[in-house]
């Protein structure tokens, strides 16, 4: 089965890494400074010896300079808990390139950057209607990156996100020091931001990329047409014309403004992404610039 992501672009991706929280405070082994101190080969610090420390631990410059047997004590490495939110609402499929196939693709390279470096990777879907709403799986290693595009890959739209009830579980039962990268068109999802703020004074760190399609961003006047709310169903016929879609960029540029406003405020790194954006250039130059993603 063809890959959602090019191997060009896979051999790309091992150049970022998420950034993440300066420490880790617990997990696997991975390529993350931890709070607890470790048996890496980089030293963290010097204590007096105690009774029962490891002979081969000890310092004998340091032992000659103080006069008393001196323990090197390591660095600690654990993987960063990176827990991806994608909404797969009745909305996100919507867009000329598709909102949710875009944002497949970015879930999946997103995984990739965190399993190339050995993060701890969860994937939850957030929507999908029946027997899709609340899947997740996690992924440990380069090796399940197959089984994480099969996952992204077999994602169906449908119902609408509902975002309390993953927020609620990773604030009780989710990794401290973790990181919560949300993917959403953010249409009909109420106000998130008190999921996304609990989460943070629970010691999560949360990022928004809000994906939106290009007729969403700049709609084009047209003949008569049929809406179709595909969350509700209700049907709704318009002729679009210049002061209709005037009005319209209002509403969204305020919604936006009120968007980027709340997360300054709560200090939520926010990206606004078009579905029909090259996804190299999304994770390359838009990313690292928001501080997401770095070289």
């Amino acid at each position: 089965m063809a890959s959602i992501l090019e191997n060009a672009l896979l051999e790309k991706l091992g150049a970022l890494r998420f950034t993440g929280p300066r420490r880790v405070t617990g997990g696997r082994v991975g390529e993350r400074r931890s709070m607890l101190r470790g048996a890496s080969m980089e030293i963290a610090d010097f204590r007096a010896y105690v009774q029962g420390d490891d002979f081969r631990y000890i310092d004998w410059n340091a032992m000659a300079r103080f006069d008393q047997p001196v323990v090197r004590l390591f660095v600690d490495q654990r993987a960063l808990p990176v827990t991806i939110l994608l909404d797969i609402s009745a909305s996100m499929d919507f867009g000329d390139p598709n909102k949710l196939s875009f944002s497949r693709r970015l879930a999946a390279a997103l995984g990739w950057i965190g399993l190339a470096r050995q993060d701890q990777m969860t994937l939850w879907a957030v929507g999908g209607g029946t027997g899709n709403n609340g899947r997740k799986a996690g992924f440990a290693t380069k090796a399940g990156f197959s089984e994480l595009q099969e996952f992204v890959r077999s994602l169906k739209s449908g119902g609408r996100a509902d975002f309390a009830g993953p927020a609620q579980m990773l604030g009780q039962r989710g990794p401290r020091g973790g990181m919560v990268v949300v993917i959403s068109d953010l249409l009909d999802t109420g106000d998130a931001m008190d999921h996304w703020r609990r989460l943070m004074a629970q010691g999560q760190e949360v990022r928004l990329l809000h994906v939106l399609g290009p007729q969403e961003i700049h709609p084009q006047p047209s003949q008569a047409v049929r809406l179709v709310d595909v969350e509700t169903g209700r049907r709704m016929s318009v002729l679009p014309n210049r002061n209709m879609l005037r009005q319209y960029d209002n509403r969204l540029q305020t919604f936006l403004s009120s968007m980027r406003e709340k997360c300054r405020h709560h200090q939520i790194p926010y990206v606004l992404l078009s579905s029909d954006a090259e996804l190299q250039w999304v994770l390359f130059d838009v990313l690292t610039g928001a501080g997401i993603l770095q070289r």
